[in-house]
């Protein structure tokens, strides 16, 4: 017998003064020194936020520097993409 149990999802926003972050152009896992890290992997490596141009439309996504790439969930899949931009924080 098969059970169901509700799921809550809730979002999280990512609040900043506007003048504290930034994008900064990247590419094959560059991470630039002040960007910001929003997870880590079950290793315990850094991941960072970071978007691209996907089919003409601006997509999030994480940053893996170990892999080298952004990677985007699209039409149920994982993309990755090799340019991309990152969210630093600046001064």
């Amino acid at each position: 017998m098969a059970s169901y149990y509700p799921v809550l999802l809730l979002p999280q926003v990512l609040v900043s003064e506007s003048n504290r972050v930034a994008w900064q152009e990247s590419s094959k896992g560059n991470v630039p020194p002040n960007a910001l890290v929003v997870g880590h992997t079950s290793h315990g490596e850094a991941l960072y936020t970071g978007r691209v141009i996907h089919h003409g439309i601006m997509t999030p996504g994480k940053v893996q520097h170990s892999h080298g790439v952004l990677y985007i969930s699209w039409a149920g899949k994982e993309v990755y993409h090799d340019e991309y931009e990152v969210l630093v924080v600046v001064d």
